[in-house]
């Protein structure tokens, strides 16, 4: 497979996440939406993590790996996200945490 073929499909199911994120916005605020969708984003990368793993010291030390390079890819993209959608987000996360409703 060519690298245009991969980039294609690459963003064909980049396409697929958005239409149905897009979907689920015509019911739900945003936010939420948004806020579902990197919290399954998250949930999927830890299954590869635990699935790749061949003991659970290997699952432990891969585990810290990957959160500290997830963490720092984070942090970059905050970075990027405008202050409006910041502020969706944290009060999502913010009534979660506290135990609301979000």
């Amino acid at each position: 497979m060519s690298n245009t073929e991969k980039d294609k499909e690459f963003y064909e199911m980049a396409d697929a996440y958005i239409a149905l994120a897009n979907k689920q916005s015509k019911n739900t605020e945003q936010g939420k939406v948004s806020a579902t969708f990197l919290y399954a984003a998250a949930r999927f990368n830890i299954f590869l993590v635990a699935t790749g793993a061949t003991s659970a010291d290997d699952f432990a030390a891969k585990k810290k790996i990957y959160w500290t390079i997830s963490w720092r890819n984070t942090k970059k993209c905050w970075k990027s996200i405008s202050s409006i959608t910041r502020g969706i987000l944290t009060g999502i996360w913010g009534k979660r945490n506290s135990g609301g409703q979000g």
